[in-house]
């Protein structure tokens, strides 16, 4: 089995029947990259080509790329990374090369670090906010999905 058909065999473990935006193209995915001036890494790279958005247990749907954005005339379900990353990057402190991939709800807000990536093209998920002053929680989102289906990532640390 392939790494790739690892990776897509675990995320359609981990979001099984929940919810999601729906899968997107490979352009889309690549226009989003340009816009933020980074690659995403493989793991969610595969999960927006097949999910979109959302997908994982509550509290952690995950930031992606649904065909709704905020600007739209009415609220989108899950959030778009391109409207989060520009609305984060207005603060000093947001250094552009954290993906926005969820939040816990309260406050603490989780990224994937494309400034550190493995051999793999995999990049740690930390999280910052209160209590968590970038702390890595998972070495890859692939791991931080799986995480969340066991329980709480941050409780975890």
């Amino acid at each position: 089995m392939s790494d790739s058909d690892r990776i897509l065999t675990e995320l359609r473990r981990i979001v099984a029947e929940r919810d999601h935006a729906g899968p997107v193209s490979d352009d889309v995915i690549a226009a989003a990259e340009s816009e933020l001036g980074l690659t995403f890494p493989p793991s969610y790279r595969m999960f927006l080509t097949h999910f979109g958005a959302g997908g994982i247990p509550a509290p952690y749907d995950i930031i992606g790329l649904p065909q709704c954005r905020a600007s739209d005339s009415s609220p989108p379900m899950w959030s778009h990374v391109l409207d989060v990353a520009t609305r984060l990057r207005r603060h000093v402190d947001h250094p552009p090369t954290l993906i926005p991939i969820s939040s816990d709800g309260c406050g603490v807000d989780i990224y994937l670090d494309a400034s550190r990536t493995d051999d793999t093209g995999e990049c740690p998920v930390l999280a910052r906010g209160p209590g968590f002053d970038g702390i890595d929680i998972a070495p890859s989102f692939l791991a931080f999905a799986d995480l969340a289906v066991s329980g709480d990532p941050l409780a975890q640390t």
